[in-house]
């Protein structure tokens, strides 16, 4: 039972009366529409990161990291975008449309939002890799599904902090997981999501994503990249749990072996996702700024 101060703070035909839904980032504007059409050049993707200072100096920073072995200093958009290639590039793009979502002056919120833009990163880079050499679905795909697949948490960070917030109360009070302070406040955030994806009109793919990533079927129209998004968002939740101390669960994902079966995958090959995942995880957080 929900405490008074607890009660349900928002649900679907409240969020229709929201005044100012999010605007679908423009860098998404000039992507999403391209999922099935890969850019024709790099030249393509350099015109729109030109448009935008802070996304240029991203671009050249991450192309002078060590973690791509620049030999000289790059100073040019160009030069940048030749070194990191075009996968790299379009995913700094797309991330960079998720950071635009959750930006925020209020210090209260930035934690929030700068661990949730983390959270939506580290599954879009453990669906790439679940992606590598599996059917029905692609890298490129299976990355911007599994940034996009909170959009609906990403919308009560960004426009209803205060839900946000009293559901990570619950969750540090109760040890409760997400799914489960959500329902003690009538909340969903994958409803919330597929609400602001159809209000965006995305494309149905990410839209399903995005409504059933933890309650995957077989029935579902693009069952294989729901499976593999869902599967990723547990092996990054499993690896959160373990960084706070306690120990990693083996499986407890609904449908997992029917998820595995959809992608290609069995527990074995899982597992070697799962320590390649470890692997970058941690390139990433030493030699990229936090």
């Amino acid at each position: 039972m929900a405490m008074a101060d607890e009660r349900p703070l928002i649900n679907q035909g409240l969020l229709r009366d929201v005044p100012s839904l999010p605007v679908l980032p423009w860098l998404w504007q000039q992507m999403l529409g391209h999922l099935d059409n890969r850019w024709s050049s790099l030249g393509d993707l350099e015109a729109v990161i030109r448009q935008d200072q802070a996304l240029s100096s991203r671009v050249i920073s991450a192309a002078n990291s060590s973690y791509y072995g620049a030999s000289r200093k790059i100073t040019t958009v160009s030069r940048a975008a030749a070194v990191l290639g075009l996968e790299e590039v379009r995913r700094l793009c797309l991330a960079a449309g998720l950071g635009q979502l959750l930006y925020t002056n209020d210090s209260q919120q930035l934690a929030d939002s700068q661990e949730l833009w983390q959270h939506c990163l580290e599954v879009a880079e453990a669906a790439a890799l679940l992606a590598r050499g599996r059917r029905g679905v692609d890298g490129e795909t299976a990355f911007t599904a599994g940034l996009l697949h909170d959009l609906g948490k990403v919308l009560l960070a960004a426009r209803v902090p205060r839900a946000y917030r009293v559901v990570r109360h619950l969750q540090a009070r109760e040890g409760l997981s997400w799914l489960q302070a959500e329902e003690l406040l009538d909340l969903d955030h994958q409803e919330l999501g597929l609400y602001l994806a159809e209000h965006w009109n995305l494309p149905p793919l990410l839209s399903e994503v995005i409504g059933r990533h933890h309650q995957p079927h077989p029935g579902l129209a693009h069952w294989p990249l729901v499976a593999l998004v869902h599967l990723a968002d547990s092996l990054v939740h499993q690896e959160e749990i373990q960084e706070r101390g306690r120990p990693a669960t083996a499986g407890g994902e609904e449908n997992g072996e029917a998820c595995l079966a959809a992608v290609g995958l069995d527990p074995p090959g899982l597992e070697t996702c799962r320590q390649r995942y470890r692997g970058q995880r941690r390139a990433r957080r030493g030699q990229c700024p936090q």
